[in-house]
């Protein structure tokens, strides 16, 4: 059958289809299991659970294992897919505002998830932190540059 398929392109193209179709099958199988569910009947003490007209109780099961591999499937990883979001640049101290602000709306927009805010955030920080600290050491050399100069 590989070496039909190799030959012939009709083939090649149903045995596709019929693969897609299988994978649809499966995809709809998975969803509905763990969105649906699925009714498990009632288990105490190795016996099945029935009410009062002696109809067995069952129990909706849900499968996260399969709602993680479809979400997997659907929406990969944010390190993963492209970047929607850019952070301003930042030249001073006083656009350390703008960026918080951009970060804020970002999260907003769906842009950046609350977790990549934060970790944002400490950036803008921690380059204000870096900026303040040059403008005093810079402060601080003139002001020894004065004093050797006197």
């Amino acid at each position: 059958m590989y070496e039909l398929r190799k030959r012939d392109e009709g083939f090649a193209a149903g045995w596709e289809e019929a693969e897609e179709r299988a994978a649809d099958a499966l995809e709809a199988e998975a969803w509905r299991r763990a969105v649906v569910g699925v009714q498990d009947p009632l288990v105490a003490g190795g016996k099945v659970v029935r009410d009062d007209d002696g109809q067995p109780l069952a129990i909706r099961r849900y499968s996260d294992t399969l709602m993680l591999a479809l979400l997997k499937a659907r929406r990969p990883p944010r390190h993963q897919r492209s970047v929607r979001f850019r952070l301003p640049a930042l030249q001073s101290a006083a656009d350390a505002v703008g960026a918080m602000a951009a970060i804020t709306a970002g999260v907003a927009a769906g842009e950046v998830t609350p977790g990549e805010a934060a970790e944002l955030s400490k950036l803008v920080e921690a380059y204000v932190k870096a900026l303040e600290a040059s403008e005093f050491d810079q402060r601080l050399r003139t002001v020894e540059e004065r004093n050797d100069a006197a």
